[in-house]
């Protein structure tokens, strides 16, 4: 069937994909890169974000409860905010995706191909992921430990290393001369900060009413889990690989993560 006319170089229906990029033809990837399953790899991306209206759900309807658990009702909002900030931090990618039509190339220059993602682009929607993650991540602890000074500080000094640190030195992670992951190691150092402080929140927020409720306490990070192994699939395979069904394998455990976490958060509270 004949795909409707182009405008500048953008189909006229979400649906219509352009045939596979010269780029995945070269690296034998073409077949992966089918209109139909770069539909499933968009609709993919959409639920991730629709996958944390569950969880602010739970928390909203629980919140009465919640407040009394955590002690006050500031701390149930940033427990909130900390739910919905990743569909925020998710426009990069998601801008990134669509500008490139869903496909996922090796970027320009690399494997001397010329017609592969903008590598600049590539960076900002990384930096974009990464900061607004870390900062759900801080928001997190507080929303579960309060205001206490220690927390507050080492929270402050690692959101002022997100929203005011350098571009460079990248994280020197690379698989064919391309960066895995294009972010700053500043910033890179205060998400793996972030991530310890999350487990904290998570241990404390969740584990005790799991086990109350018959369930394992180590419950309580399957979250988690499914948070680091969607982001690994995405860096060590699609991004290495270039299969797209990675892609799309990646973002179903994204959002299996999340329908997780509404799921034993309606548990524990």
């Amino acid at each position: 069937m004949q795909q409707p006319k182009q405008v500048d170089g953008q189909p006229l229906w979400p649906w219509n994909k352009a045939p596979a990029r010269p780029s995945l033809v070269r690296l034998g990837q073409d077949a992966t890169a089918r209109g139909w399953i770069l539909n499933l790899v968009q609709l993919g991306h959409w639920m991730v974000l629709l996958s944390v209206l569950p969880v602010a759900w739970v928390a909203f309807s629980r919140a009465d409860g919640l407040a009394a658990q955590l002690g006050s009702r500031w701390q149930v909002f940033a427990l909130l905010i900390s739910i919905v900030l990743p569909v925020a931090a998710s426009a990069g990618p998601i801008m990134m995706h669509a500008r490139e039509q869903w496909q996922l190339t090796p970027p320009a220059g690399a494997h001397g191909i010329q017609d592969g993602h903008d590598p600049v682009l590539r960076r900002l929607a990384y930096r974009t992921l990464f900061s607004g993650l870390t900062l759900a991540q801080l928001l997190l602890p507080l929303a579960v430990f309060g205001l206490q000074p220690a927390l507050v500080a080492l929270v402050l000094a690692l959101g002022l290393v997100v929203v005011a640190g350098p571009s460079r030195p990248l994280v020197p992670w690379r698989h064919a001369g391309v960066h895995l992951m294009p972010v700053a190691q500043p910033l890179a150092l205060a998400m793996g900060a972030s991530i310890v402080l999350s487990v904290a929140a998570h241990w404390t927020l969740l584990a005790s009413g799991l086990v109350a409720k018959g369930w394992p306490a180590a419950a309580s990070l399957l979250p988690l889990v499914c948070n680091g192994a969607g982001g690994a699939l995405e860096a060590t395979q699609a991004e290495t690989t270039y299969n797209q069904w990675w892609h799309l394998v990646a973002v179903v455990v994204l959002s299996g993560g999340s329908l997780l976490y509404g799921l034993l958060l309606a548990v524990a509270s």
